[in-house]
């Protein structure tokens, strides 16, 4: 059998901020990736007026795999100069940083896409009704959308260190939400072909940077997505590790992408912090630490089960329907109004 025709293994590890969005048909989960960067939001503040770390978010593709002509690039080993095996870190990275674009993996096979192993704070479990922010899966999302990509069969299971955390029940349910989660998954799946074609496009589809990626020495190919803060963002082994702390601060910025249950949510306000008098602000409960707080855990990412479509569509506003906040950000004076269930 042919390499084309058996295929190739594709690795895709994820850390830091990002929401999996599970489809309910259970073939589909998109990635969605905040906007943290520091010149997307100057006021260095949360909507509950705690500070906002900024975030950079990237994607790292392991050099040898890069095809040039057909093949990859011939380098020195993996895993030379003091790196290690096992260390999972390439001697020669290609970086490229998020300016709200789409990551697209073409030819994935299709298939159901097992999440049994997903070990991240479910958003159903913090509020009573959650919802997407309109418009993140269309040609012109709103500007908290940094990245979205879609994965498709295969298994997307957590990885990298776990502790417990505990959620404060603020939002919802009487007791907390306890739960083992960890900070890092990886994505394994098996790609038809020979090779994996990777485009990134801005939203509206252009412009377009498009990669070949193949195995280098029978290997998989490998890919790193991640969207983390200022202390060693690239995550070199040879510096110190992101590390949470008590809690997860950061786990703020995820709230930016859904739209929580108006009944048991405090209604935002406009963040006018140089008014003579503060509006009240919302409660944002983040994971607290349950555990010996010894794992080396960055910021971790978050899940939610909702629809979501096959491709970006513009989206425009029906008739006589009044804007919606797009998300606990945004002034809202008033309950918004009554809205669909998803169908």
């Amino acid at each position: 059998m042919s390499a084309r025709e058996e295929g190739i293994d594709l690795e895709v590890q994820f850390s830091g901020l990002a929401l999996y969005v599970l489809h309910p048909d259970g073939q589909r989960v998109a990635v969605l990736m905040p906007d943290c960067r520091r010149r997307a939001h100057p006021t260095h503040f949360h909507p509950d007026e705690t500070d906002a770390e900024a975030h950079a978010g990237y994607v790292r593709f392991d050099l040898e795999n890069v095809s040039l002509g057909g093949a990859p690039l011939r380098l020195p080993p993996v895993h030379a100069a003091g790196l290690g095996p096992g260390a999972g870190a390439p001697r020669y990275e290609l970086v490229h940083r998020f300016d709200r674009q789409v990551l697209h993996l073409d030819g994935l096979a299709a298939g159901p896409i097992d999440t049994s192993e997903l070990r991240f704070p479910e958003f159903e479990r913090i509020a009573e009704r959650v919802e997407l922010v309109d418009g993140l899966f269309s040609s012109a999302p709103p500007p908290i959308l940094l990245m979205r990509t879609v994965l498709t069969g295969g298994v997307l299971r957590s990885s990298g260190p776990t502790d417990q955390w505990r959620i404060p029940p603020l939002l919802s349910h009487e007791e907390p939400y306890v739960g083992t989660f960890s900070s890092t998954a990886t994505w394994t799946t098996r790609v038809p072909g020979d090779h994996l074609k990777v485009r990134v496009s801005g939203f509206d589809g252009a412009p377009e940077t498009e990669l070949e990626l193949r195995p280098a020495d029978g290997g998989p190919v490998r890919i790193k997505l991640a969207n983390l803060c200022a202390h060693n963002p690239l995550e070199w082994e040879d510096l110190d590790p992101q590390t949470a702390g008590a809690e997860d601060a950061d786990f703020r910025w995820l709230y930016r992408l859904v739209r929580l249950d108006p009944a048991r949510t405090p209604a935002p306000r406009a963040m006018d912090l140089a008014g003579p008098a503060r509006a009240p602000r919302p409660v944002l409960p983040v994971p607290r630490r349950g555990g010996s707080e010894t794992a080396a855990q960055g910021c971790m990412g978050a899940t939610t089960n909702q629809p979501f479509p096959p491709e970006a569509q513009p989206e425009a506003q029906p008739e006589g329907r009044p804007a919606q906040p797009s998300s606990v950000t945004e002034v809202e004076s008033a309950p918004p109004p009554e809205r669909q269930p998803a169908q």
